[in-house]
């Protein structure tokens, strides 16, 4: 807003910068019902601070409320011991995105309320220099028998100084309002700590039911395994040919490729272990090695 006003004409210029259509229908209401403060140069200041405070209140008010209903949908979920209500409501609303984003809202607004808090005790000290300062001289006027030109002053110097109480109280009053928001924002800012550690929680809530169904999977899987396992290894021992069922009376039914199939089979399974062993105590090894700091330092 830029502003000028002439003292000797009770005259105010302003222009309104970045207003949209209803603040400036807003703006237009307000000055029509403003009266006789018409002439008051705070006038247009103090209604740019009504619009902000107006604004800023309202986003305070949307950001602790969904704060609260936040903070109870974690507490409904933590409550209850359905999985599927669970799995819908982290599928249907993000919580853990939403808590950041009312963080960055909070934060932005704790750091703007004190600027603002700022401009509004510079306006109150204006209007204590303002009624410190002599009022401007009035031109000279016709006579009027009802009332003399010494006492129109008088009276118009009272309602100037009555408008400067009442503009500085409303001030002060918005200021003291400010000063209380601020500490509900301080408040929801310290308690976003705590309510994320729960949001943290419920995220690993969701994580432990997505286990417990992939192991029951993985249960039914295992069963399914050893009831066929046994079976297809008979079934493919005996389909090797390693047993000679027409042999003579007095001969061993084994062949020489059933301990073929021993030996390579036991060399096999050996081999293997021993590389799994290698492999483990290797890795074991390594993340000793990073986790202990003096030992990195000396290689």
């Amino acid at each position: 807003m830029s502003s000028t006003h002439f003292c000797h004409k009770r005259l105010s210029l302003c222009i309104f910068y970045g207003c949209s259509h209803e603040q400036s229908l807003d703006i237009e209401r307000r000055l029509d019902k403003a009266g006789p403060s018409i002439c008051h140069p705070m006038l247009a200041p103090g209604i740019l601070v009504e619009i902000d405070r107006g604004r800023l209140v309202g986003r305070i008010e949307f950001v602790t409320d969904d704060f609260v209903d936040a903070t109870e949908t974690l507490s409904c979920l933590s409550s209850t011991s359905e999985p599927a209500l669970i799995q819908e409501a982290g599928g249907r609303d993000n919580i853990t995105g939403l808590l950041f984003g009312l963080y960055n809202q909070d934060r932005e607004l704790a750091s703007g309320i004190p600027i603002v808090m700022n401009q509004i005790s510079g306006m109150i000290q204006h209007l204590v220099e303002l009624e410190s300062m002599p009022a401007p001289p009035q031109r000279k006027k016709k006579f009027r028998k009802k009332l003399r030109a010494g006492d129109r002053r008088e009276v118009n110097t009272a309602y100037e100084e009555n408008m400067d109480l009442k503009f500085r109280e409303r001030l002060q009053e918005i200021r003291t309002e400010y000063n209380q928001k601020l500490d509900q924002c301080h408040m929801v800012l310290e308690s976003l700590s705590f309510t994320t550690q729960r949001a943290s929680d419920f995220s690993n809530v969701l994580i432990s039911f997505a286990m417990k169904k992939e192991s029951t999977q993985m249960r039914s899987i295992a069963l399914v395994t050893m009831i066929f396992l046994p079976v297809t290894s008979v079934a493919s021992v005996f389909s090797m040919g390693v047993f000679n069922w027409s042999a003579p009376e007095g001969k061993s039914v084994l062949t020489v490729y059933f301990w073929v199939y021993v030996a390579i089979a036991g060399a096999l399974t050996i081999g293997t272990v021993v590389i799994w062993s290698t492999l483990t105590r290797a890795n074991r090894g390594t993340h000793g090695l990073l986790s202990d700091p003096e030992r990195l330092a000396s290689v």
